[in-house]
């Protein structure tokens, strides 16, 4: 590729304009840029994390992961030429528009990131930025009492481990998206602590509202119908996601024995309501 180019919609920038271009050095993460388009709405929005920068105009440097965002046309999403601009964990030199904090205010994961609309260079070795990289790789655990350590995810912001619920291994997913990990790891600890109540809980929930869809299923399939009691035995937990949010919700996933051909069985609720629905989906 050519440098400099510019990138995306240029007309969709006007309204950053009042920030100031500004010139950085960036290091992408560890995937290609993605589209999202929304319904109603003419351009896409494309965005590649990025791990850190350099502001060159400002001296600025910013060690938070964030997003480098760009809106792209339909022709240039269907000939995915928006992919083919970073490629991933690349050090490059760009042009665009950041956030302007307001008093009191300070870079966030949701603030930090920047508007591109040019790319000038691509390749060099930064220090910094290398040193970004390497804490980046660097494993951040968190210990439980009852899970052991825990270790977080980086890119999708929550910490993952497991848990043998009542004989069956399950994996944990602790949500930290609003830097809430220690909240919602005291709800994961007593959902599993009392995992035999919750277990007749989840069950009862999903015996009274899908064995009649778990039999539409088996009669298309010509395989015998099952009792409520069969097809709770059948399924398995197979995944605990569980947040602080609105009074710890949790979201358990089961295995469904392909019942419902390989799809999943899912129990939504929180700690105030208890169980508040639950699908068959995935």
């Amino acid at each position: 590729m050519t440098y400099p180019i510019k990138i995306g919609i240029q007309e969709k920038l006007e309204r950053f304009k009042e920030r100031g271009l500004h010139e950085f050095i960036v290091v992408t993460g560890d995937e290609h840029a993605g589209a999202i388009h929304t319904k109603g709405f003419d351009p896409w929005d494309v965005k590649i994390q990025m791990l850190g920068y350099i502001d060159l105009t400002t001296g600025r440097k910013c060690n938070i992961a964030s997003n480098m965002t760009w809106w792209e046309t339909e022709e240039n999403i269907k000939s995915k030429l928006y992919g083919k601009y970073f490629e991933p964990r690349t050090v490059y030199r760009v042009k665009g528009y950041v956030y302007e904090l307001k008093e009191g205010e300070t870079y966030d994961k949701w603030n930090a990131g920047i508007v591109v609309s040019e790319i000038t260079m691509s390749g060099e070795y930064n220090a910094y930025l290398a040193q970004v990289c390497a804490e980046w790789d660097r494993p951040i655990v968190m210990e439980s009492e009852i899970f052991g350590q825990l270790i977080y995810n980086k890119k999708y912001n929550y910490y993952s481990g497991s848990f043998n619920w009542l004989g069956t291994q399950v994996t944990l997913k602790i949500d930290d998206e609003e830097d809430n990990a220690a909240e919602s790891l005291e709800y994961a600890e007593k959902l599993c602590r009392n995992c035999v109540e919750w277990d007749k809980t989840f069950k009862k929930s999903i015996a009274d509202e899908l064995t009649y869809l778990a039999n539409n299923w088996l009669r298309d399939a010509d395989e015998p119908e099952i009792t409520e009691e069969e097809f709770v035995s059948r399924i398995k937990m197979d995944l605990i996601d569980i947040s602080s949010y609105k009074n710890g919700t949790f979201y358990i996933w089961y295995d469904d024995d392909d019942i419902f051909g390989g799809h999943s069985v899912t129990v939504y609720g929180n700690f105030k309501e208890g169980v508040t629905h639950t699908r068959m989906e995935g």
